[in-house]
């Protein structure tokens, strides 16, 4: 071998051997694919559901689910170095509205004075088009989704999720009204109820996802999340869910799921304690629960108690409840109406409000409460109304 071959094996051997000190000395490490700026836009030819949203230590991660013309599942993860991007939501393949993200979530207060127009509705149950009809015709929303309801409130009593396959859409549109009713002076409240719960505490209990719609299945093996997973605090709706309220109180008028019964009273708490109590045990495994919040999580608490809406009680002992709540109304939802319209009881104290939407929006028709400087009445999506009570009946 000459010199100039020989010059030239050793000048490579150099450069392997530098090239192996520098991969010993400086390990590579994997990044995630991190982008500072906006969500790259969807393809609107695809059929996309409303994503998840999932925080972590690099920022934020949106699970897109895709489905193909031959209906198969897939998806896509955007990743972003910003805690508060726009997501794009969609429905039936239609873009719907775009919604920004927020850095807090924190509690708002459950107690308020008088509100002069107050729609309230519950059990919606992941029907996004009954939902949307129902706000679009009472003017609380625009054709684009953006609220139009100036300083007016909307009360949500619970069970926006389960049963429906357009649940995530109910929830991105309440995430997306809520800033915009408080920046126009008004409210969105969204009180928590049973199926709220259920998703929340679903990795404790496997069986509480027995209402989840069968497509959420499907999309959870597609996603590659566990449907357990879809609301932890992680993400960005259990989050958010994990901040609101089980009972409001506007005006003395108490708005909860499910009912006071006599176990919540004889716990004598306010109602910013019974709050405070559910949402700090949300996430605690039911054994190691203290007294309090066992007896609110139970079928006893305001989530799931039946026995106001059932008429297990006395005209007295329903005052009497009332009043220990510092309340003069009170309004629930959980416990379906008969007949689909709303039937107030105990001379007027109680008005239930599950009015099985998804059976009414079959005939075109969604119906809720509406409360206002008169009187409660029954409105529907075409803004039909009919007057319930007076707040101070008329004396002859």
């Amino acid at each position: 071998m000459d010199k100039t071959a020989l010059s030239l094996a050793a000048f490579v051997a150099i450069c392997v051997l530098l090239i192996a000190c520098q991969k010993k000395e400086r390990p590579q490490v994997e990044l995630p694919n991190l982008s500072p700026t906006a969500i790259s836009p969807l393809n609107s030819d695809a059929l996309y559901d409303a994503p998840l949203v999932f925080r972590n230590s690099y920022g934020t991660s949106i699970h897109h689910l895709q489905r193909l013309s031959d209906y198969s599942l897939t998806s896509r993860i955007d990743t972003t170095q910003s805690r508060t991007p726009t997501i794009s939501i969609y429905a039936n393949s239609e873009f719907q509205f775009e919604v920004g993200l927020r850095e807090e979530h924190p509690s708002t207060a459950p107690v308020l004075g008088p509100v002069d127009t107050i729609l309230v509705s519950s059990d919606i149950e992941g029907n996004y088009q009954a939902f949307v009809s129902l706000l679009e015709g009472n003017g609380v929303i625009d054709a684009s989704k953006n609220w139009i309801y100036n300083d007016n409130h909307l009360v949500l009593i619970g069970d926006m999720l389960d049963r429906g396959d357009q649940v995530l859409q109910v929830l991105w549109l309440i995430y997306k009204l809520e800033a915009e009713a408080q920046s126009a002076g008004g409210g969105v409240h969204y009180i928590l109820g049973n199926h709220e719960q259920m998703n929340l505490r679903s990795k404790f209990r496997p069986q509480n996802t027995a209402y989840v719609h069968p497509e959420y299945m499907r999309h959870a093996s597609a996603l590659g999340i566990p449907y357990q997973e879809w609301f932890e605090p992680n993400a960005e709706l259990g989050r958010w869910l994990r901040s609101k309220n089980a009972i409001l109180s506007i005006d003395s008028i108490l708005f909860l799921h499910g009912g006071i019964s006599k176990k919540t009273a004889g716990l004598q708490l306010s109602i910013e304690e019974i709050n405070e109590t559910i949402r700090t045990s949300m996430s605690t495994v039911s054994e190691d629960m203290d007294r309090s919040a066992a007896i609110l999580h139970s079928a006893d608490g305001p989530l799931w108690y039946r026995g106001m809406a059932n008429q297990n009680m006395s005209q007295n002992s329903v005052n009497k409840l009332l009043r220990a709540m510092q309340a003069k109304q009170s309004v629930i939802g959980h416990t379906i109406v008969h007949g689909h319209h709303i039937q107030p009881l105990y001379n007027d104290k109680l008005i239930p409000i599950d009015l099985h939407h998804t059976a009414t929006y079959k005939q075109g028709i969604v119906r809720a409460l509406l409360i206002d400087t008169v009187g409660f009445y029954e409105i529907d999506n075409k803004r039909q109304t009919q007057l319930l009570f007076l707040h101070h009946p008329i004396e002859i």
